[in-house]
């Protein structure tokens, strides 16, 4: 795993996220999606008039007996990278058929070698150290000694593949995208291997999805732009290969001969394979996609255990591909944040997830749970606070601070006392968050807390509770948001008397506003601070009650990443966790009740 956290970490420094390119790509993949059927009427006329022959394959067989029918007799094949691969199964494909099979990525290459799945869509090998690369090369009698340099080994596979493509007439190319108006279709690579296939193969299989489709080629370019921005952190890739037919010259009396320097025939395979049911399915905008992988560099939980990132989560289960990977998400959002095309993939995992659960597969700690929810506590606690209805504003704790994060709340309470603040408690029941996140049915659980709040204001301890509460419509705000007023209204006094190093900690529910007030009122008041990169703690989306060895991996990371810096969190769950894996933690409310003198001492 160390080298593909590595890896990643690198990718996610270079990432800049502009939004107004975002929503303006997001705008061109809706746009094409709904003119689906028109764009490629357009996209088949100009295509054919340019020499191209398109199949369209509604199922994975279809597609298979496409590309067999075009090979024909030829005994080898080269391919550069496409997802397709493992959509059709190409390999044990190609090898059930007795065809030689050689990948010429250089990642796909090493991955064919020793037989892995690939870790991302754009850079397979992320998983692999250099030492591993060289045990595989070694063991496929490619390399012949230990002592080598990453430089050798690439070399040494170059010159592999390229012997490969020389020694072939058929050439298989995954395709990023068609471009209607202009009849073409364009791929994006950085090795150069999709020139060499196109420089030296008599025919090219060129292989694209149903929903892979622009309207002209000023639209494919900033989908061009971003794929290769989110998918490495490049501004512009080595190559972009727009392709408009088979080679061909007419410079003798403006005649047409094909195949002067490049392949003879180019065959468009354009495939299904249950993307036109996804078109008129809540999942629909998972075909928004552009195949970059920012959102595998971005998860938290794929980082930790190298499975399932959101995207190809949603995209195996809509197309029959079901398992309990689509219950490890934490629902953070940093895949919504950091996709190319603003695809709302937390929204499209929820509802996957209900859809399960509408079946009656719930996990056992998830069933668990709910019946607790249900009788009004999910954690137990006693409390013992005074219950009055006479303030405007209810003070909410929530059951998990009142359970495991007590000391917090009487901080709290001490804090808005001390400022003169009125409040009252009431009876506290769950807010349903838990289960809101995991998928499961919560309204009801809300309904019940509701009433009892009776329209009121309400200052919430835990961020989790603040979420779901804002979202009914409730007049919510969490008790960091009332600290910070009350400090900037002098009555309560920050003090810095101490030389700590401090990292705050985001919270996935707390609001970037908050963060940004936060800092800046430390550093009004020169605390040694810094921000620690937007991470999940893992105990979000029902994870720490199914999977507790995987919040504690994630939150691991997030305390390694502090060092013997004190870290401060908004949530007092992320507090919780970030304890429990070892850190030096205050939650906002302990590092502000530390800090502060109030007017009325």
């Amino acid at each position: 795993m160390e080298p593909l956290k590595k890896a990643f970490a690198r990718v996610r420094e270079r990432i800049s996220v502009d939004d107004s390119e975002r929503q303006k790509l997001s705008h061109i993949r809706d746009e094409s999606l709904q003119k689906l059927d028109e764009l490629w009427d357009i996209a088949l006329k100009n295509l054919k008039k340019n020499g191209f022959e398109v199949f369209f394959a509604r199922t994975k067989e279809d597609a298979l007996s496409v590309i067999k029918s075009v090979i024909g007799s030829e005994k080898k094949v080269v391919k550069s990278k496409t997802n397709l691969t493992y959509e059709l199964d190409l390999r044990k494909f190609f090898e059930s058929e007795g065809i030689e099979f050689v990948e010429t990525d250089l990642g796909d290459r090493i991955l064919q070698l020793t037989g892995d799945p690939p870790s991302h869509p754009t850079a397979p090998i992320s998983h692999l150290s250099a030492e591993d690369v060289k045990r595989v090369l070694i063991e496929r009698g490619i390399l012949d000694r230990e002592e080598v340099s990453v430089e050798e080994m690439t070399d040494l596979v170059r010159k592999d593949v390229l012997f490969h493509i020389r020694d072939s007439k058929v050439g298989i190319l995954g395709v990023n995208g068609v471009c209607a108006k202009e009849g073409c279709c364009f791929t994006i690579h950085n090795e150069g291997n999709v020139t060499q296939i196109l420089s030296n193969a008599e025919r090219v299989v060129m292989l694209v999805g149903l929903d892979k489709i622009y309207e002209s080629m000023e639209e494919a370019s900033l989908a061009i732009k971003l794929q290769t921005q989110y998918a490495t952190g490049s501004l512009v890739p080595s190559f972009v290969e727009f392709v408009g037919g088979p080679s061909k010259t007419a410079d003798i009396e403006k005649r047409y001969i094909r195949g002067m320097y490049g392949p003879r025939e180019v065959v468009l395979v354009v495939i299904d394979n249950g993307r036109r049911e996804l078109l008129s399915s809540q999942f629909r905008d998972i075909l928004k996609c552009i195949g970059c992988g920012s959102c595998i560099v971005h998860c938290p939980v794929y980082n930790a255990e190298m499975v399932g990132s959101s995207a190809g989560i949603v995209r195996s289960a809509v197309l029959g591909i079901d398992s309990d990977v689509a219950f490890k998400c934490t629902m953070c959002s940093l895949c919504n944040d950091n996709c190319p095309s603003m695809i709302e993939l937390n929204s499209l995992l929820l509802e996957l997830r209900r859809r399960r659960i509408s079946r009656g597969d719930v996990l056992k700690p998830h069933q668990k749970l709910y019946r607790k929810a249900l009788s009004g506590r999910i954690f137990e606690y006693d409390f013992d606070f005074n219950i009055r209805n006479d303030a405007d504003t209810v003070l909410f704790a929530g059951c998990f601070t009142l359970a495991r994060r007590r000391d917090t709340l009487l901080k709290g309470i001490e804090l808005l006392n001390s400022a003169e603040f009125d409040f009252s408690f009431t009876d506290e029941v769950c807010c349903g968050s838990p289960l809101k996140n995991i998928g499961l049915p919560h309204e009801g659980v809300l309904n019940r807390l509701l009433e009892r709040l009776e329209g009121k204001r309400v200052v919430c301890m835990c961020v989790a509770c603040h979420s779901v509460l804002s979202g009914a419509g409730v007049d919510a705000i969490h008790i960091g948001e009332v600290l910070l007023d009350l400090i900037e209204e002098g009555k309560l006094s920050v003090s810095n008397f101490d030389s700590t190093t401090y990292n705050y900690h985001h919270s996935c529910h707390m609001s970037k506003d908050f963060e940004k007030r936060f800092l800046s009122m430390l550093d009004a008041f020169d605390f040694n601070i810094e921000s620690l990169p937007r991470w999940c703690c893992g105990g979000g989306g029902g994870v720490r009650s199914a999977f507790p060895e995987l919040t504690l991996k994630m939150s691991r990371e997030i305390v390694e990443r502090a060092g013997n810096s004190t870290i401060i969190t908004p949530c007092n769950f992320c507090a919780h966790n970030l304890t429990e894996a070892g850190g030096k933690v205050l939650d906002v409310v302990e590092f502000i009740w530390h800090h502060t003198k109030t007017t009325n001492l």
